[in-house]
């Protein structure tokens, strides 16, 4: 992996530094801002904090070429002495609703390209158990999620969605003439499936429930591998730099766990990170069905997510930030005895 440029590290920081979370309780650079009514900032005073100094080594030209690399975000002035961040017209509530909107159909439209349907299960009182159809596609592949399809009742209908971790192993799946229990599956894309209901009851035609227009509540989770012994506040520091996150769940192994992520799709981010999918050491990828489980289980919302109701609402009481900040993944706190148990 390419060391980052010192632009790219100094522009890092200038986001950092900039952000609400920083201008909050740093009084220091909150007040140097304000000294100027347009709130611009010397480049030599930026040279002399601490983050900066280590990083330009009295060369401001580092400074400017950071700016020129922030997209708009950072400006310089005239002279090319001081810089501030650029002011960035809000948008309104309902350019944010259609933009959630927007992301939401797209992953949606993401998750159905690698996802399939399987028909022919036993239906109660022989059905399987849902763990027990997790194992069964597993063999495949890696299995982001499976959802088996109940009627009113909530009685198992004898079939599943299945989702993989890329289009190209559901094809294979679909290809192959899966059998359960000695009985042939039909087998077929999600999407397929969709589009034949869709020429069943309504002739083709495209249709629309009256909810339709109206962002859907995604919650997104990306998970991580290789954080070793890492603390969940130094992980959630670490990521926050790149994206919004929210919840973060150990999965039952040291040093690996769930990240819920705001405003972006798991596939965002990863394309953030570029080709090796890294931020140091941690490997990040689409989160399995595991990671998931053991996500939407802790916020107290399991069911909802397992009828693919989930709204993304926590316990009340409970914090989104999730747990304790001086925990390792891997581990959760035994509420009985106050000590940390190791997740088996």
């Amino acid at each position: 992996m390419a060391e980052p440029s010192a632009e790219s590290k100094v522009l890092e920081q200038l986001d950092s530094i900039y952000s609400k979370e920083n201008l909050a309780k740093n009084e220091f650079f909150r007040e140097m801002i304000e000294q100027d009514p347009d709130h611009w900032v010397s480049l030599k005073k930026f040279s002399a904090i601490k983050q900066f100094k280590e990083l330009i080594k009295d060369d401001v030209e580092i400074l400017i070429r950071a700016v020129e690399l922030s997209e708009g975000r950072f400006e310089i002035n005239e002279d090319k002495t001081k810089l501030r961040k650029a002011h960035v017209q809000e948008k309104t509530e309902e350019e944010i609703e259609q933009q959630r909107l927007e992301i939401s159909c797209k992953y949606m439209a993401a998750q159905n390209a690698r996802s399939i349907y399987a028909k022919g299960f036993p239906v109660s009182p022989e059905s399987p158990s849902r763990q027990a159809l997790i194992k069964y596609f597993k063999e495949f592949g890696r299995v982001l999620m499976l959802k088996m399809r109940t009627d009113e009742q909530r009685n198992f209908k004898g079939s599943v969605f299945v989702e993989y971790e890329s289009p190209e192993v559901a094809k294979e799946v679909i290809v192959k003439q899966l059998e359960y229990e000695g009985k042939e599956l039909e087998v077929m894309s999600k999407q397929e499936y969709i589009d034949m209901k869709a020429r069943e009851k309504f002739q083709g035609v495209a249709f629309k429930t009256p909810d339709m227009d109206r962002p859907q509540r995604c919650t997104y989770v990306i998970q991580f591998e290789g954080a070793g012994d890492m603390l969940y506040k130094d992980i959630k520091e670490l990521v926050s730099k790149k994206a919004k996150i929210g919840h973060l769940q150990g999965i039952g192994r040291e040093g690996a766990g769930a990240i819920e992520l705001r405003d972006q799709t798991p596939e965002q981010f990863l394309e953030s990170l570029g080709e090796d999918h890294k931020i140091g050491d941690i490997v990040f990828m689409l989160a399995d069905v595991d990671a998931r489980d053991a996500m939407f289980a802790s916020r107290g919302n399991y069911e909802r997510y397992l009828m693919g109701k989930s709204k993304g609402k926590g316990r009340g009481g409970k914090k989104r930030d999730g747990f304790r900040s001086k925990k390792r993944p891997g581990f959760e706190s035994n509420s009985r005895s106050g000590k940390r148990a190791r997740k088996d």
